[in-house]
């Protein structure tokens, strides 16, 4: 076991060597790495993969050279990724549409881009606020004023706004 742990440990030893020697010779090539592993295990905007590899030590003129070039190769693609991120925040996550913009913009997207996106997806499809409430509620006694304060807060924090949240528990009151 313990000659295994040796292996691993030279291992790793050389790697950072290497990393470290090809980050001196050829900074494209060890930035065009390190984006190629930060992709392969999951997606990224391209303002959020700058960032990531300029975080990692890497320029950012060269960065930005990295993600044009990837982005040529179509292993980054803002609107896909927003379209995605988008559905996934909408449908799984089920969040309000304020915090879908707000996350969109957190993961790299453009504010304005995110906001049409988001508000034509709304006009698409209706709101889950009702099935989020309804899920929220289940057990509860909608009575209590301070269950029925922590509800509406917590759909306040999940994006949703306050006129949808008062039509929604309306429609449950009746």
């Amino acid at each position: 076991m313990r000659s295994l742990y040796l292996i691993w440990e030279c291992k790793v030893y050389l790697n950072r060597n290497c990393n470290d020697e090809l980050k001196e010779k050829d900074p494209f090539s060890f930035a065009k790495n390190r984006a190629y592993l930060l992709l392969s295990k999951k997606s990224y905007s391209k303002r959020a993969l700058i960032t990531k590899l300029t975080d990692k030590g890497i320029d950012f003129d060269i960065a930005n050279k990295v993600t044009a070039y990837l982005e040529d190769l179509g292993y980054i693609n803002d609107v896909q990724y927003a379209s995605d991120s988008l559905k996934y925040l909408f449908e799984i996550k089920k969040f309000g549409q304020r915090k879908v913009v707000f996350e969109l913009y957190k993961r790299g997207i453009d504010k304005e881009y995110a906001k049409e996106l988001a508000e034509n997806y709304f006009l698409e499809n209706e709101s889950e606020i009702n099935n989020v409430l309804q899920k929220l509620l289940k057990g509860k006694d909608l009575q209590d004023q301070k269950t029925k304060r922590q509800i509406f807060n917590k759909l306040v924090r999940m994006g949703y706004d306050f006129e949808e949240i008062n039509s929604a528990f309306r429609a449950v009151e009746n």
